[in-house]
């Protein structure tokens, strides 16, 4: 199996006032993940214009590169096909894109954009090969350009939209915006405090200090993009009994044998765990604080939730991006928030059916164990790019 994993995830604010995002973000990863592309693009002005403008310069990107055209040649490409305003002569959305090859090679192409951060570590990385060339003639303005170097484990490229650089423009604190001088200082101590930051809460620390700077009303779009080069974190995430009793032994050692964070989900699965561990279980009802039935402890599990309920949930979660950055209130955002910090998953589903979820009176949401779990895999292949594997028992 291989030593390297790419961490990639993108915090963003909408402009106070507006609903959706005027900046886009896209990744994606080959199915071995040895090939990544992460594109952050910032449309001109805010709201759906800009959306749309975002949008379509970082889906050009996405597909272009994906298919094997170099960075440079999507650029140029983006540039023949997007429009110039009229009036102020500038480019209708800036961009920036990172490629990476074999978890080795990284290119990055960035036009108009604030230059993006490399770190190695918790240093600053300059030892990287530049060149700038002119980007847009018909316009005679505007430079694009090109960053390579040979990426490390610990490696860390971190995307910005002007949102975050410009926070507090004007205020008396900053009255030149945050900068990116003070950007990347910020970022250097938030790596030398926690090295193992994961990539989510990296970017959600920038984009939430950009939004304090603008004293908590954003006053443009801001966006923080983080592709992290690291070894692999694993969790497992187990529920529901096995269709024979007689896989329990081997199901509970599986469970117990598996080196990583392990999530049990649902009541019966815990008991099953307890008894072949010969460890007790406890319900923890002083911490309840949600509408979601309350957690239990047992030795040897990290977190032990009800089942159906629960993961129907954690769903919902997955599929509202608005809703990931959340305080971890209650057990479905605790779950998320472990499977959004992991990197490779196993999802251990059992197959002995509930009868309790037959019952054509629960609402139609409640679907079985099993399409539940396929929705969380598919949500996390797809959408948080991250490696899976299903199985059932």
């Amino acid at each position: 199996m291989d030593s390297r994993f790419l961490d990639i995830a993108c915090s963003q604010i909408a402009k106070h006032g507006q609903r959706v995002y005027g900046d886009s973000f896209l990744s994606r990863k080959s199915p071995g993940g040895q090939h990544a592309v992460a594109v952050l693009s910032d449309g001109l002005g805010s709201g759906i214009k800009a959306n749309v403008l975002s949008t379509l310069t970082s889906v050009m990107a996405l597909k272009s590169v994906t298919e094997a055209v170099s960075p440079e040649h999507t650029a140029q490409l983006i540039f023949r096909s997007l429009p110039v305003c009229s009036e102020r002569k500038i480019n209708y959305a800036t961009f920036s894109i990172v490629e990476l090859k074999g978890m080795e090679k990284v290119q990055l192409v960035e036009y108009e954009n604030p230059q993006a951060l490399i770190f190695r570590g918790s240093s600053l990385f300059t030892n990287t090969r530049l060149e700038t060339i002119p980007a847009r003639k018909d316009i005679g303005r505007g430079v694009m350009t090109t960053t390579c170097f040979d990426a490390q484990v610990g490696d860390r490229i971190i995307m910005l939209s002007d949102g975050v650089t410009q926070a507090g423009l004007g205020t008396k604190s900053f009255p030149l915006g945050w900068t990116l001088k003070a950007v990347r200082q910020f970022i250097a101590g938030m790596l030398t405090d926690d090295p193992d930051i994961s990539s989510r809460e990296l970017a959600e620390k920038v984009t939430r200090e950009g939004l304090k700077h603008d004293v908590y009303t954003a006053k443009d779009d801001i966006s923080c993009s983080v592709t992290y080069i690291r070894h692999p974190r694993h969790l497992i995430l187990v529920t529901g009994p096995p269709f024979h009793p007689e896989q329990d032994e081997l199901f509970a050692m599986q469970v117990k044998n598996f080196d990583g964070p392990k999530i049990v989900c649902g009541g019966t699965t815990a008991m099953i765990l307890s008894r072949q561990w010969a460890v007790p279980l406890k319900v923890v009802l002083s911490r309840r604080c949600s509408t979601l039935p309350p957690e239990s402890k047992m030795e040897g599990a990290t977190l032990v939730t009800e089942g159906i309920l629960t993961l129907a949930r954690v769903s919902e979660i997955l599929c509202s991006k608005d809703s990931l950055w959340k305080q971890e209130s209650d057990p479905a955002q605790k779950i998320v928030a472990r499977l959004l910090d992991a990197d490779r998953i196993t999802l251990l589903v059992g197959t002995k059916i509930n009868e309790a979820h037959q019952d054509p009176n629960l609402p139609q949401e409640l679907d079985i164990r099993r399409n539940v779990m396929k929705r969380i895999a598919r949500e996390l292949k797809d959408s948080h790019l991250k490696d899976v594997e299903l199985t059932y028992m």
